[in-house]
């Protein structure tokens, strides 16, 4: 994918998941790459959970192509196509976030059969996603998201 928008997923530290080093780590340098490539990053938290970890936000300073939307449920699809609409940014997207096998897998979801997205430009960073120490659905998640047609980019 040449042009490509970032979706950050939930990255809010009151989700057990995010508080990894390696995975706040691996969001960074996602984001590093993206404004090193002027690409557009969108940054999804969910109402109630706070805001997205301070490092992230670091990161990303006062880049001009950051969007920060707030969602309401699990798929933040429908915020993503609005501000893909609002800023005319390309229909391609890398994701990234939290938790893996709920608001990660229902946003692309949503992207593909709520919003008509083409599930082939749409890729996961799965070395840049996670879920909770004690879940473990991210296999059936691999296997619904490549069942459609997502990518599954490993590093």
């Amino acid at each position: 994918m040449e042009k490509y928008n970032l979706v950050i997923v939930d990255m809010q530290p009151e989700f057990e998941a995010v508080n990894e080093d390696w995975l706040i780590e691996a969001v960074c340098e996602e984001i590093a790459l993206a404004k090193r490539r002027n690409l557009a990053i969108i940054v999804l938290e969910y109402d109630g959970f706070g805001e997205t970890h301070q490092d992230i936000m670091d990161t990303i300073g006062d880049y001009p192509k950051c969007f920060v939307e707030t969602k309401f449920d699990d798929d933040g699809s429908e915020e993503v196509a609005n501000i893909c609409t609002q800023h005319d940014l390309p229909e391609k997207f890398v994701v990234c976030g939290v938790n893996y096998s709920a608001c990660v897998q229902r946003t692309i979801t949503g992207m593909v059969y709520e919003q008509h997205y083409y599930a082939g430009d749409i890729a996961v960073l799965y070395h840049a996603c996670n879920d909770p120490e004690n879940w473990d659905y991210s296999h059936r998640t691999d296997q619904h998201l490549t069942s459609i047609g997502v990518d599954i980019v490993m590093k």
